[in-house]
C-alpha cells in the first residue's frame, strides 16, 4: 500500500480473518465469540467494541490495531491557513487513545499475538485556497483534498483490567444509581454526556 510504504510501513499488510467483518460491528460486539469482546473472568464483564482495521507484520507476524479518524483543522482558521501536522496531543484525544488500549489489549485476551503499538490513520479535510468543493460544471458533486497521516501510538493496558474489577466492585456496591458528574465551571461541554442529554429532555418536557 502507497500510504504504508511512504510512512516506512511497507512491511505491513492487511490481515484476513474469518470474523473480521463481525469484528468491525461495534453494535453487535456482545452477540457471541466471534465478534469482538472477550469475557473478562474476575469481573464476569463482557468487554468489546467494533474494530475499524487491522495490519500483520509481514516480518514478525504480529498484529497491529488501526483506528482511522478525520478531521478539518482549517475549517475556522484564516483564508492563509497552512495545513499543520496532526497529533495525538489534544485533551479531547485521550478517549482515542484509551480506546486503542482497549482493543490491543481485547485481541491479547482472545489470543492474538497483537503488538502493543497501534496505528491511527488521520485524514484532514482541506478547505481552504484549493481547487475543489462544489464545481462550475456539476454542482451536483462536490470534490475535497485531504492531508493524510499516519501516526504510531504506543499503547498501555495496564490500567483496562483493574478499572474493570473496580467497575464490578462499584456496581455491586451500590443500591442507587450514582450522580452525574457535574460540568467544570465555565466548561459547557464538561461532565457527563448522559446528564446533560436528560437534563435537556427533563427542560423539554417542562416547557411542554
Amino acid at each position: 500500500m502507497p500510504l504504508l510504504e511512504a510512512n516506512g510501513l511497507g512491511h505491513l499488510i492487511p490481515f484476513e480473518h474469518e470474523d473480521l467483518e463481525n469484528w468491525t460491528n461495534s453494535l453487535q460486539f456482545g452477540a457471541g465469540d466471534r465478534y469482538f469482546n472477550t469475557v473478562h473472568e474476575a469481573s464476569n464483564i463482557r468487554f468489546g467494541g467494533g474494530l475499524d482495521d487491522v495490519y500483520q507484520n509481514s516480518e514478525t507476524g504480529q498484529l497491529h490495531i488501526v483506528d482511522y479518524k478525520s478531521t478539518a483543522q482549517g475549517t475556522r482558521s484564516p483564508d492563509n491557513y497552512e495545513r499543520k501536522p496532526v497529533s495525538l496531543d489534544d485533551p479531547w484525544k485521550t478517549g482515542y487513545k484509551r480506546q486503542m488500549d482497549m482493543y490491543v489489549w481485547i485481541m491479547q485476551q482472545k489470543g492474538f499475538d497483537t503488538s502493543d503499538i497501534g496505528y491511527f490513520v488521520y485524514v484532514d479535510g482541506q478547505h481552504k485556497d484549493l481547487e475543489g468543493m462544489l464545481t462550475d460544471e456539476d454542482p451536483s458533486i462536490g470534490w475535497m483534498q485531504f492531508g493524510v497521516q499516519v501516526i504510531a501510538y504506543e499503547t498501555d493496558t495496564s490500567w483496562v483490567e483493574p478499572t474493570l474489577i473496580e467497575i464490578r466492585d462499584f456496581l455491586e456496591s451500590r443500591k442507587t444509581c450514582p450522580p452525574h458528574a457535574l460540568p467544570r465551571e465555565g466548561d459547557v461541554y464538561s461532565g457527563c454526556d448522559t446528564g446533560r442529554w436528560l437534563n435537556a429532555v427533563v427542560d423539554a418536557l417542562d416547557k411542554n
